[in-house]
C-alpha cells in the first residue's frame, strides 16, 4: 500500500515538473515575442562563451541587411543618374557642337551673301557710270568738234580716256569714221599724245568687260 502511494506521488511530481517546464517555455517565448526578451541574442552569447565553437557574428540590428541592400541599391541608382548626367552633358556638348557649326556656316552664307550685294551693287555702278559715260560721249559727238575739245581740254584726262573710247565704240557701230583723231588734233600737243598714249595703253577708270 505504501508502495502505490510512493509511485504515485513520482508520477505527480514528473507532471507538475513537465507542466513547470511548459509554463516556463510558454512565458519566455511570449516574453520573446513581445520583445522584453531576445532568446536568439542570449544563445549568441552562449554559444560564444562554448570553446572551441566557431559562431557567426552577431547581427545587433535586425533591418541590417535590408539597410545593406538599401544602401547598395541607393549606391546604383547613384552610379545609374552619374551615367545618365554624363550621357546628358556629352549629348548637350555635341547640341552646342552643332549650334556652333550651325552659326558659324549662317556667318559664312551671310558674308558670301554680302559680297554677292556688293558685287552687285558694283555692277550697277559700273553700269551706270558706263551708260553715263556714254551719254556723255553721245553729246560730245552732237558739238561742234572746238566746243567739245574745249570742254574735253578741263575735265580728268583718264575720264578723256574713257569718253574718247566710248566715241570711238560708237563710230564703230555705226560704221562711220571716228572724230577722235579731229579731237587730238585740235589739243595742245602734249595733252594730245598723253591722251594717245593713255587709249593705246587701255588705261581705264572702269574695269574692262
Amino acid at each position: 500500500m505504501a508502495k502505490g502511494r510512493k509511485e504515485s506521488s513520482s508520477v505527480s511530481i514528473v507532471l507538475l515538473l513537465l507542466l513547470l517546464i511548459v509554463v516556463i517555455v510558454a512565458t519566455i517565448y511570449w516574453f520573446n515575442f513581445i520583445g522584453l526578451l531576445n532568446i536568439q541574442r542570449s544563445l549568441f552569447k552562449a554559444y560564444q562563451k562554448i570553446p572551441g565553437l566557431k559562431v557567426a557574428k552577431e547581427i545587433q540590428d535586425p533591418l541590417l541587411l535590408d539597410k545593406e541592400y538599401l544602401d547598395k541599391y541607393k549606391l546604383s541608382l547613384d552610379n545609374r543618374n552619374l551615367t545618365l548626367d554624363n550621357k546628358q552633358k556629352e549629348q548637350e556638348k555635341k547640341e552646342l557642337e552643332i549650334a556652333n557649326k550651325e552659326n558659324e556656316l549662317k556667318k559664312k552664307e551671310d558674308a558670301l551673301a554680302q559680297k554677292e550685294e556688293n558685287i552687285n551693287a558694283l555692277l550697277n555702278q559700273y553700269d551706270n557710270i558706263k551708260e553715263n559715260i556714254r551719254s556723255q560721249a553721245q553729246d560730245f559727238i552732237n558739238m561742234p568738234p572746238e566746243s567739245a575739245v574745249s570742254i574735253l581740254n578741263n575735265m580728268d584726262i583718264y575720264i578723256v580716256v574713257d569718253i574718247l573710247r566710248t566715241i570711238n565704240e560708237i563710230a564703230a557701230e555705226s560704221g562711220e569714221s571716228s572724230i577722235v583723231p579731229y579731237y587730238l588734233s585740235l589739243m595742245p600737243p602734249d595733252r594730245a599724245a598723253q591722251i594717245q598714249e593713255l587709249l593705246s595703253a587701255g588705261a581705264s577708270t572702269l574695269p574692262h568687260d
